[in-house]
């Protein structure tokens, strides 16, 4: 592994070397590649468009977060920005940045696997759902290509991640996207939802115990983010896997509870609501969202994760009740107007 860390921190020297002047630039693309975005911006927007396709987007980021979490607790990689510090090699010094100093271990990246899941989601979608000319579908591949290129060059910019970790992340996350696009979600009950909120987060704690058991310390990324992070106001529980777990948990419980409730009123499905219907969906909803987002309390650790949980549970319901709300108004006042 050290030969692919020393090329990866070279690489990296390279990046910020060549391209120093473009690091808000690099920022930008990162913040657009969080796995939370997932939920504050892609879900919300294929849902107001496309009912099946947002489910389906809400159920891979989900999924493909849990699993990046586990993964990243099995494989226990390490990151660029403490790595270079503990190595006895001798190698260029790296550059830190706001959003350099996460706090989960570093393999495969969550930011390239999520956002690859995703995209490659949408995209299958539009193809399968819109009749286009042949160009179209190249097009929209190749937006996903850049996309992806770009949140994966600006964590590799920023120290966060080493080139090897992108790779794996985007792989894995396109990967899970081909496979998990041909199931069928329209039958999916209750149950299961609850099932899945219970494993998901339980699942993540028998990982980390099997770690314990074995004689690793499962927290052990979060000591050297403390120790070699250049400034202690730049970490954060929002970059520990245990918060991207609950968030998952939450998510799926919110959108389990809503739906397996209110599957039945006409006006709820947002497919049959008209274009400005869907457009106020879309701006209520994303404003909600970065309402939701803004809401970080200085709590404990352990209160930050319920917090989490809850809050993105009630975000995900709330943008799946503002259809039937606005379905409700739409009818009311159609009724008036007869009348």
């Amino acid at each position: 592994m050290d030969v692919l860390h020393i090329t990866g921190v070279q690489a990296i020297h390279w990046l910020q070397t060549t391209f120093k002047d473009q690091s808000e630039w690099m920022l930008i693309a990162s913040h657009l590649g969080d796995p939370r975005n997932a939920f504050l911006i892609y879900f919300p927007i294929a849902y107001c468009l496309h009912k099946s396709t947002g489910e389906k987007v809400l159920w891979i980021a989900c999924l493909s977060e849990w699993i990046n979490a586990v993964l990243k607790w099995i494989l226990h990689g390490e990151r660029p920005y403490w790595w270079i510090k503990d190595s006895d090699y001798k190698l260029p010094s790296l550059d830190q940045y706001r959003l350099t100093c996460e706090t989960g271990p570093g393999s495969p990246s969550g930011h390239a696997m999520v956002t690859a899941a995703v995209l490659c989601t949408v995209v299958l979608a539009y193809i399968r759902l819109s009749k286009t000319r042949w160009y179209k579908p190249w097009c929209c591949w190749i937006c996903f290509a850049l996309m992806l290129l770009a949140a994966s060059v600006s964590r590799c910019y920023i120290a966060t991640h080493f080139p090897h970790q992108v790779v794996a992340g985007t792989v894995t996350g396109v990967a899970m996207a081909l496979i998990f696009f041909k199931v069928t979600l329209e039958d999916v009950t209750l149950k299961t939802y609850i099932l899945l909120v219970i494993f998901v987060p339980v699942s993540s704690l028998l990982t980390s115990a099997v770690i314990r058991i074995i004689g690793l310390d499962p927290d052990w990324s979060i000591a050297k983010a403390m120790k070699w992070c250049a400034r202690s106001q730049w970490v954060h529980p929002d970059t520990q896997p245990y918060n991207a777990v609950l968030r998952d948990a939450g998510s799926l419980l919110g959108y389990g509870i809503f739906t397996c409730f209110a599957r039945t009123p006409q006006a709820f499905k947002s497919s049959d609501s008209s274009d400005l219907l869907k457009l106020v969906h879309m701006i209520l909803s994303l404003l909600i969202a970065q309402i939701f987002e803004n809401i970080k309390p200085q709590v404990s650790t352990e209160m930050y994760y319920l917090i989490t949980f809850l809050k993105f549970g009630l975000l995900v319901s709330i943008i799946c009740l503002i259809p039937f709300l606005l379905g409700r108004c739409n009818s009311k006042n159609n009724s008036a107007k007869n009348s």
